[in-house]
């Protein structure tokens, strides 16, 4: 009747407890030995009080570092380690029913709203009915070899291999779709509604490789530290709980599998920082990292929203949307950025730690895209937000 409603107000609990074992062996001086083992339980509870899931996780740990020559020059480094995500007040929330959303259909012929399809509301989220779901993780392996090149000074290499498993998902489990996935024709339990179950799939996963080349070291008056990776993440989901993520629209599913953000395939960076002995310091910082993965975006026939895919994640469609051969990796540009700082300490001259400290960001004035539109239509590749344009900080800093 054109009055505000009571308000909408939920709570949501997460209980976690933990027991954590570690030890550490030293074998001749060459060879040091780190295993562990990590347990996790999380209870989560909803708005009710009832219990929406037990979650158990065990994390085994073993690390490695070998004086390959006995002389403490070359260190060889091996690491295995999992860790659970039993949950947080966050992911219980998830099985607290949200608002009720309508979308309804103009009829022109009757001029009137039909409605389409509903969402929200009581009974519409759910979690996974089967007990002691596993629970997210990672398990992760790394090798390096690290080796002191001259006094003060290492240069290392280092692989990384990360699988994110079992991430949580919002699965879709009432509209039926089409062949192509653009209209619902139908609703598993008769009902216009969409229903969301939350689950921990071992689908909905995400994959890191990581090859690391560096050095860092204080040769003289210099403090150098700069690597370059190399880098592959792909996998079907981006973050726990997408909206029209994975398993949104099952039609859709073999595109979701494809490069994400999170991790630049080359990425080069570099700070190099020289002192002087009257407390001046100067240094300067780069960084080169190539585009970020995007996505193009359709428009659905089914509600007029952004959320049809043609092709693989991390991909656009080109000139021909049902043309496989049209498709083409869909990225930002690659970055190029330098910063310049300059440092000089009062101490000699005060006796007191006082610093002035001037620092330049973006001295070459790079406005590189940020962010662009990734739907389909009149805009689409058009840059929506730049990176900041050059400018300087002045800091005064005292310590005691």
């Amino acid at each position: 009747n054109g009055e505000p409603g009571a308000g909408y107000t939920t709570t949501a609990q997460a209980m976690n407890l933990g027991l954590f074992l570690q030890d550490r062996f030293t074998l001749l001086r060459w060879l040091t030995l780190v295993p562990g083992m990590r347990i996790d339980t999380g209870f989560l509870y909803n708005t009710e009080g009832v219990k929406l899931q037990t979650l158990i996780g065990f994390g085994p740990r073993m690390s490695l570092i070998y004086d390959l020559f006995h002389d403490r020059t070359t260190l060889l480094k091996f690491h295995y380690g999992r860790h659970n995500d039993v949950g947080n007040a966050g992911i219980a929330d998830q099985g607290n029913p949200s608002q009720t959303s309508i979308v309804s259909r103009w009829n022109a012929s009757t001029q009137t709203f039909k409605e389409a399809r509903r969402s929200g509301g009581a009974g519409t989220q759910t979690f996974a009915k089967e007990l002691n779901l596993t629970p997210p993780k990672v398990d992760e392996v790394s090798l390096g070899l690290h080796r002191e090149v001259v006094e003060q000074t290492v240069i290392g290499v280092d692989y990384t291999y990360r699988s994110y498993g079992n991430l949580w998902i919002n699965q879709e489990t009432n509209q039926i779709w089409d062949p192509a996935g653009t209209r619902v024709v139908g609703f598993a339990n008769g009902v216009r509604q969409r229903l969301l179950e939350a689950d921990t799939t071992e689908a909905a996963r995400r994959i890191y490789h990581g090859l690391d080349l560096w050095v860092r070291g204080n040769p003289g008056k210099f403090d150098i530290t700069a690597s370059y990776t190399f880098a592959l993440l792909t996998g079907t989901v981006n973050d726990f709980f997408e909206s029209g993520g994975y398993r949104s629209n099952p039609r859709l599913d073999p595109l979701y599998f494809g490069a994400i953000p999170g991790a630049y395939k080359h990425y080069l960076k570099g700070l190099i920082n020289y002192g002087f002995d009257f407390g001046l310091t100067v240094g300067g910082r780069l960084q080169y990292f190539s585009g970020s993965p995007q996505w193009k975006v359709f428009r659905s026939p089914e509600d007029q929203s952004f959320s049809l895919y043609r092709s693989p994640r991390g991909s656009s469609t080109g000139t021909r949307n049902n043309d496989p051969t049209t498709w083409a990796d869909f990225k930002l540009p690659d970055t190029f950025t330098l910063d310049l700082q300059m440092a000089y300490s009062l101490e000699k001259l005060t006796g007191q730690r006082i610093d002035i400290i001037a620092m330049v960001f973006n001295l070459l004035n790079i406005a590189q895209p940020v962010t662009i539109d990734n739907r389909d239509g009149g805009t689409f590749g058009v840059v929506t937000r730049r990176a900041d344009n050059i400018f300087a900080e002045f800091v005064i800093r005292y310590r005691y």
